[in-house]
């Protein structure tokens, strides 16, 4: 996974209709996010986003909940990146 943006977030989304097409079609568009994942459970989506700075994360979680219909937005500021798996033979 590589990221983009001096910050980087994971975003858990609660939606009014989570099969909304807006709402997938604004993640596939919106400049920001890397990866969206539907999910069962207290959340509907989880949303990896790597922004310039934090007015354009604003922007974009203002974005999910007007054009997309997200009823609320749960935001995670991503501190570092910690690499996951078996340790290497060296």
């Amino acid at each position: 996974m590589t990221w983009d943006g001096d910050i980087q977030a994971v975003v858990l989304v609660r939606a009014a209709d989570p099969g909304a097409a807006r709402l997938e079609r604004l993640l596939r568009d919106a400049p920001g996010v890397t990866t969206a994942w539907v999910l069962a459970g207290d959340a509907d989506l989880l949303v990896l986003v790597s922004c310039r700075d934090l007015p354009e994360l604003r922007r974009l979680l203002t974005r999910l909940r007007i054009e997309g219909g997200a009823t609320s937005t749960a935001t995670h500021l991503v501190l570092r990146q910690l690499t996951a798996g078996k340790p290497r033979a060296g």
